[in-house]
């Protein structure tokens, strides 16, 4: 209750919120305060005066809190988004970088150039606790900055915003050797590509559209005039016909894991050898054919 009157101090609170929504000079203003004065069997003055009387309260925080005093907002955003891109840019594996102080000084010296041109500090602005603090604020720290973005699940809207690629191998086809290709890496593979637009395929499933009618061509197929294919198993365990080794590096590896040993372990005239086989022929079977005949193998023991 509020000293020698009886308005509790609730009423009083209402009040003041009611009629700060109220504008200044609004006739609901004086209305609401009469009508509040005869509920409670008082004066307008004695509610006026119980209104001033109780304290406001004050924010803790200054008004400016937040904004940057010593420059502009704008001023001080782009040399923050310098710094953070310094110590990005000088980011080892170690997650170790550019210090803020060294960054303010490269800044204050020499300044860096920018797409909206050369951009140098005056000397003595820029103070330490104040870059990281609204590195920190906006957003430019390294934490944030080397953060992966989250993965967004895309959906087409309308045409083309998504398409669809299917690439299949072909079993039937081949084609023939090209003059650009590299013989120690294989036979050309033969892929049949598959273009849809997404937009357009949902919408055909809707309508019940022939898949023709959005350009996926089913060749018909009749079991009476099926082509019966011979079937035969793979001589080489490699699906692609890989028959030779992509590199001496990759013969070698596989020459010291059949032998169950390093080849650091041979001797040099061993070593040299291997050299001679590798430099006349990739061919896996040649390899170990010769691996073999010139007794290189030790056999294994028996367990």
């Amino acid at each position: 209750m509020v000293r020698g009157q009886g308005i509790p101090e609730e009423a009083i609170l209402n009040l003041r919120c009611r009629l700060e929504e109220l504008p200044r000079r609004s006739s609901e203003r004086r209305q609401l305060v009469e009508e509040t004065a005869e509920f409670y069997g008082v004066s307008r003055d004695t509610l006026y005066r119980a209104l001033r009387e109780r304290p406001h309260l004050h924010s803790v925080r200054r008004t400016d809190a937040g904004v940057p005093r010593v420059m502009s907002k704008t001023t001080l955003e782009s040399y923050c988004e310098a710094i953070a891109a310094l110590k990005i840019r000088t980011s080892n594996r170690k997650g170790r970088h550019l210090s803020t102080v060294q960054a303010i000084r490269l800044l204050e010296e020499h300044g860096i150039e920018t797409p909206n041109g050369h951009l140098q500090a005056p000397e003595g602005l820029l103070k330490k606790t104040t870059v990281n603090r609204y590195l920190k604020r906006w957003g430019y720290d390294r934490e944030r900055l080397t953060r992966q973005p989250p993965v967004v699940h895309f959906q087409a809207e309308c045409s083309n915003d998504c398409w669809h690629f299917d690439l299949s191998p072909s079993d039937l086809k081949q084609v023939k050797t090209p003059v650009w290709m590299n013989p120690k890496r294989g036979k050309p593979l033969l892929m049949l590509y598959s273009v849809v637009d997404d937009r357009v395929e949902a919408l055909a499933k809707q309508l019940r559209l022939p898949a023709s009618a959005i350009g996926i061509v089913r060749l018909p197929v009749e079991e009476r005039d099926a082509i019966v294919l011979p079937m035969r198993d793979f001589v080489d365990p490699d699906p692609f016909q890989e028959f030779e080794f992509a590199s001496a590096i990759a013969a070698k590896l596989a020459i010291a894991d059949f032998l169950g040993k390093p080849l650091a372990k041979l001797t040099p005239e061993q070593l040299a050898r291997i050299d001679e086989i590798l430099a006349g022929t990739l061919n896996k079977e040649a390899v170990f054919s010769q691996i073999r005949d010139d007794a290189l193998v030790s056999r294994r023991p028996h367990a």
